[in-house]
């Protein structure tokens, strides 16, 4: 993600774009498939969590409690600073005052609807992504308590409801972005991921999914293949990539997941290997709070830069870019440390304390 507003920068720095920039942002477009991944790991673990803690006593409140402990602090903290601590020291700061029009969405977590309201998304578009994990959070323990052996059925009308209801978004003329930000636009991916939660704890069905990943792997790459031909990468705001794109990528990552899981080969072995590296588990524990900071780190920055490059050659395009993505990556991650050390690890002990999981000490 942060290499994917990097290059949403990059052309509104430089409006008309040469070959090399051009190419560039094409590289860089594909980043918002993150997200993807994001919410098939989403699926597959919050999925895993409710199976295994279903039926048992404390289990709405524990729930709630370890999510409400985990995701609102950091969540909170970056919306009381934009709207209410900004307009205080920067009354001329423009990135903020669409949002903080709309603010209440935000507060809500039902930022991801606000495009009902034919409202761009804005310099805080990345929390839709956060709205719609939210909303999830919400439903998604009374589905898997009310289901019970038909939750498989469940599982399955989702993963092909979400993708259906794209293309009639599409055919009944709404705008693309309704496609991306909407959560039934976005609840396949989770519901991949919740699929292979299920296989996990059904030794035939992961059987069957490793027999399968193969051609599942096969089939997907070529379509994503045919689709990056087709649209000349791989972008958000393309309706062949928002109605197909996004189930197959959700696909293909879930297929990689469950190799990595259990490796049965060599190759395997090797990509669970290299995902157990300490730098990858680290980055993975700063996360969170580098996604949610990033956009905003980076707004005050980009009228300085525009005043100050004017009009420079294609080289100095390439290298600001770089620097660019460097220097936004690098405070997003110092600040995502002072986090984790200040506020979310000390939550997450309290979380441990006030909220055990259910069935555990």
């Amino acid at each position: 993600m942060v290499l994917h507003n990097a290059g949403a920068i990059s052309y509104s720095l430089y409006g008309e774009r040469s070959l090399a920039t051009a190419l560039l942002d094409t590289a860089l477009a594909p980043g918002w498939v993150g997200v993807q991944l994001f919410f098939v790991l989403s699926g597959f673990l919050i999925t895993g969590i409710l199976l295994d803690t279903a039926g048992r006593r404390g289990y709405f409140r524990s729930f709630y409690l370890r999510r409400t402990f985990r995701i609102f602090p950091v969540y909170y903290v970056l919306l009381v600073f934009a709207f209410l601590v900004v307009p205080l020291v920067r009354p001329d700061a423009t990135w903020i005052e669409g949002p903080r029009a709309d603010q209440l969405w935000y507060w809500l977590y039902l930022s991801n609807w606000r495009p009902l309201l034919d409202h761009p998304p804005g310099a805080m578009s990345h929390l839709l992504s956060l709205a719609v994990e939210e909303q999830f959070y919400l439903v998604w323990p009374l589905v898997v308590l009310l289901a019970g052996r038909r939750f498989p059925w469940v599982v399955g009308f989702v993963l092909l409801a979400s993708p259906a209801s794209r293309l009639a978004m599409l055919a009944a003329g709404w705008e693309l972005e309704s496609l991306y930000y909407f959560t039934n636009s976005r609840a396949d991916s989770l519901a991949v991921g919740a699929l292979l939660a299920l296989a996990a704890r059904r030794e035939r069905w992961w059987t069957l999914g490793l027999r399968a990943a193969p051609y599942l792997l096969g089939v997907t790459s070529v379509g994503l293949i045919a689709i990056v031909l087709a649209t000349r990468g791989f972008v958000q705001e393309n309706a062949l990539v928002l109605v197909v794109g996004q189930t197959l990528i959700a696909i293909w990552f879930a297929v990689l997941m469950q190799l990595s899981l259990r490796p049965a080969g060599s190759w395997q072995s090797r990509m669970a290997r290299e995902l157990e590296r300490p730098w990858l588990r680290a980055f993975g524990k700063y996360s969170y709070a580098i996604y949610v900071f990033h956009v905003p780190l980076s707004q005050p920055f980009v009228p300085y830069v525009v005043e100050r490059i004017g009009v420079v050659s294609t080289p100095a395009h390439l290298t600001v870019t770089f620097v660019w993505i460097a220097v936004n990556l690098a405070l997003s991650t110092a600040l995502a440390i002072a986090s984790w050390r200040l506020l979310e690890a000390p939550m997450n002990r309290l979380k441990d304390r006030v909220s055990p999981r259910p069935g555990t000490a």
